[in-house]
């Protein structure tokens, strides 16, 4: 089966499951509960991966672009302005940690910096390193909430 099947096929399944409950049950063998939340990532992902195709290379947003979208956050007057302007753009670029770090520096408030690493969830190219962003933004309580979004 090709992927982009599987991956429509899997889609199905996690739109027909039923919306109050959070888990999903896929067939591939054995039967696998799956998170659905993370297998809607992980399909998302798929999905970029293969639309985006070409040669198959992904590459973290440029230095410049990361700063213009800074800028542009900073222009922004109120806080849920800026992070509009995130989730327009965001899809249209790749994000380190590093990346996630700088644009989460830029803004205020607690929550609004959780709101970000949301947002960027899905274009994030190495989540497994969210000790970094983790320990040095947020509180105990922030951090286990951004390793709850990173997994």
């Amino acid at each position: 089966m090709k992927p982009l099947v599987a991956a429509v096929l899997l889609f199905s399944t996690l739109a027909a499951a039923d919306h109050q409950r959070r888990q999903v049950v896929v067939a591939s063998g054995p039967l696998t509960v799956v998170d659905r939340d993370h297998l809607a990532r992980k399909l998302s992902r798929i999905e970029r991966l293969l639309t985006e195709g070409g040669s198959g290379e992904v590459r973290p947003i440029s230095e410049q672009e990361l700063r213009d979208l800074l800028q542009a956050m900073s222009e922004k007057w109120r806080p849920a302005e800026a992070l509009e302007l995130l989730a327009e753009r965001a899809p249209s670029h790749w994000f380190l940690i590093a990346h996630v770090k700088r644009i989460t520096d830029a803004i205020f408030a607690p929550s609004d910096k959780l709101k970000a690493v949301r947002i960027l969830r899905p274009r994030i190219l190495d989540p497994q390193n969210h000790e970094q962003l983790a320990k040095r933004l947020f509180s105990p309580s922030g951090q286990e909430e951004v390793r709850r979004i990173l997994r």
